[in-house]
Protein backbone atom coordinates (compact mmCIF):
# COMPACT_ATOMS: atom_id res chain seq x y z
CA UNK A 1 0.00 0.00 0.00
CA UNK A 2 0.86 3.34 -1.16
CA UNK A 3 0.30 6.86 0.87
CA UNK A 4 -0.30 8.00 3.99
CA UNK A 5 -2.55 7.11 6.16
CA UNK A 6 -3.90 10.00 8.79
CA UNK A 7 -2.90 9.33 12.54
CA UNK A 8 -6.34 9.01 14.63
CA UNK A 9 -6.95 7.79 17.88
CA UNK A 10 -4.87 7.32 21.00
CA UNK A 11 -1.37 7.02 20.07
CA UNK A 12 1.18 4.56 20.83
CA UNK A 13 4.18 4.26 21.88
CA UNK A 14 6.70 2.82 19.07
CA UNK A 15 9.33 0.86 21.43
CA UNK A 16 11.40 -0.38 18.67
CA UNK A 17 12.51 4.08 17.84
CA UNK A 18 11.82 6.22 20.62
CA UNK A 19 11.19 8.94 18.39
CA UNK A 20 8.78 7.40 16.22
CA UNK A 21 5.61 8.05 18.07
CA UNK A 22 6.65 11.79 18.48
CA UNK A 23 7.24 12.27 15.03
CA UNK A 24 3.81 10.76 13.88
CA UNK A 25 2.44 12.63 16.48
CA UNK A 26 4.28 16.08 14.88
CA UNK A 27 3.26 14.91 11.56
CA UNK A 28 -0.13 13.96 11.99
CA UNK A 29 0.97 10.52 9.69
CA UNK A 30 0.46 6.85 11.15
CA UNK A 31 2.97 4.51 9.98
CA UNK A 32 1.57 0.62 11.11
CA UNK A 33 4.11 -2.14 11.44
CA UNK A 34 3.13 -4.35 9.01
CA UNK A 35 4.36 -0.96 6.48
CA UNK A 36 7.98 -0.92 7.89
CA UNK A 37 8.05 -4.73 8.92
CA UNK A 38 10.88 -5.57 6.67
CA UNK A 39 13.11 -3.02 8.08
CA UNK A 40 12.08 -3.74 11.55
CA UNK A 41 13.31 -7.39 10.56
CA UNK A 42 16.80 -6.61 9.19
CA UNK A 43 16.99 -3.63 12.61
CA UNK A 44 16.54 -6.83 14.68
CA UNK A 45 18.58 -9.65 12.38
CA UNK A 46 21.55 -6.39 12.89
CA UNK A 47 21.27 -6.17 16.75
CA UNK A 48 21.54 -9.97 17.16
CA UNK A 49 24.38 -10.42 14.82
Amino acid sequence: ATGKMELTGRLVNAEWDPTLSLAMKEKKIAIPEERVLELLLESLQARSS
